[in-house]
This record gives C-alpha cells, sequence and structure tokens, in this order.
C-alpha cells in the first residue's frame, strides 16, 4: 500500500469520527450521535485492520519501509479513538 493511500483511509477516518464526536458534544442527549459513534467504530476496525493486514503482508514479502511508514499512518488513529471513547463513556 502506498503512504498516499494509507494517508487517504486514516484521514477519512480521523475526519468522519471526528464529526461524530463533535456531534456527540453538542447534542449528548441525542442517542443517534452514540449509535453511530459505535457502528463507525466496527466499520473503522474492520477497513483498517484489513489495510493493516495487507500491509503487514506486503511488509513480509518485500521489506519495505514505504509500507512500514503506510502501517504507522494507519495505526495513528488508536490513540485519538480511544481517547475520544474514553471522553464519550466518561461524560
Amino acid at each position: 500500500m502506498k503512504i498516499r493511500t494509507a494517508f487517504r483511509i486514516a484521514a477519512s477516518f480521523f475526519g468522519i469520527g471526528t464529526f461524530i464526536f463533535l456531534g456527540h458534544l453538542m447534542a449528548p442527549e441525542t442517542p443517534i450521535w452514540f449509535i453511530l459513534g459505535f457502528i463507525f467504530i466496527l466499520v473503522a476496525i474492520l477497513v483498517n485492520g484489513l489495510a493493516v493486514i495487507g500491509c503487514i503482508a506486503k511488509l513480509i514479502k518485500y521489506d519495505r519501509l514505504e509500507t512500514f511508514f503506510s502501517i504507522c499512518i494507519l495505526l495513528i488513529n488508536v490513540p485519538v479513538a480511544a481517547f475520544y471513547l474514553h471522553v464519550v463513556l466518561k461524560f
């Protein structure tokens, strides 16, 4: 996977996740944001997980630095998602 593709995937999920998170912060009494966030997390885990698995397979086969950076870019959303989930569940 090219770095540009990994960046697009990561940026897309970051943008959509941030939108859902901000929607929940602005209207916490509306359950739709919580439901959308839960479904979004499941989809994000599936898509990003498959992308990372594909990158790991490519990394094992070709041993390229670009693939390693693609994996790093895809995984950079994990702490952001964990923080958003923590805030939503605590407040």
